[in-house]
């Protein structure tokens, strides 16, 4: 964007030194003087409200953000649920990419707020308090899922029974209509023993 402020209409030269002159050149300054603070101030205010920001958060409204390079980037996590929930929650992707839900009995998770025309994935670590909790999957509207082919699934539900090795699910949707729950796998530690 091209800045409106302009200078060529500035008399530089005004007041001549040592001459009677007259006022008009003084208000025709002072005039192009005020029109450019009124263009600088509402540029100013057009990059505070419209640009990124290093010192706090960004929202693009939507718009793309064309080759770039990220590095060191990272998904939102929400943990909230962490510690325990034995009750149904809704999983909002506005709040979180990544998930952290311990179940403490058995529990309907409802996938939220996705965009409604991009590719989007949500990353979901389940664990339990030790017992087996079955997990459900619903979305926000009563759209459709989807699931691979591991055999962990019964319908659109999977069984967590452990309080420290997760299973790790993947949503994905690229319309907020039709979801794609992946099983990634139950991870648990593994102690590996040298003989020397």
């Amino acid at each position: 964007m091209s800045s409106s402020i302009s200078t060529t209409s500035l008399d530089i030269n005004y007041p001549v030194a040592g001459v009677d002159n007259d006022t008009q050149g003084f208000r025709d300054n002072y005039s192009v003087i005020k029109q450019n603070f009124d263009f600088a101030k509402t540029e100013i205010e057009d990059l505070q409200d419209g640009v990124a920001r290093i010192d706090g958060s960004n929202n693009f409204n939507g718009n793309s953000i064309i080759n770039a390079t990220l590095l060191g980037s990272r998904l939102s996590n929400n943990i909230t649920y962490a510690t325990g929930t034995a009750t149904n929650q809704s999983l909002s992707y506005n709040q979180g990419q990544v998930y952290v839900v311990r179940a403490s009995g058995n529990i309907t998770l409802t996938l939220s707020d996705f965009p409604l025309s991009n590719f989007s994935t949500m990353r979901l670590i389940l664990t339990s308090d030790g017992n087996n909790r079955v997990v459900t999957f619903a979305v926000q509207g009563g759209g459709n899922i989807k699931k691979d082919s591991n055999i962990a699934w019964t319908g659109s539900s999977v069984t967590v029974g452990s309080s420290s090795n997760p299973v790790i699910i993947e949503a994905s949707t690229y319309d907020k209509v039709t979801f794609y729950l992946r099983y990634l796998g139950s991870f648990s530690w593994y102690i590996l023993l040298l003989k020397i």
